[in-house]
């Protein structure tokens, strides 16, 4: 079993088209105090580019 962690999954299922957006979830993760750091956020971004 592999494991990736709610981020990754939320960057999964971005790129399968589960998501419109993965950016109002990220942020609305925070709001409620999910702990990312802005690198972790950054990585999130750039891992999902153009989608």
């Amino acid at each position: 079993m592999r494991y990736i962690g709610l981020l990754g999954l939320i960057v999964q299922a971005r790129r399968m088209g589960k998501l419109d957006e993965a950016r109002p979830l990220l942020d609305a993760l925070q709001q409620v105090g999910y702990c990312m750091s802005d690198a972790r956020m950054s990585d999130c971004f750039n891992r999902l580019g153009n989608l």
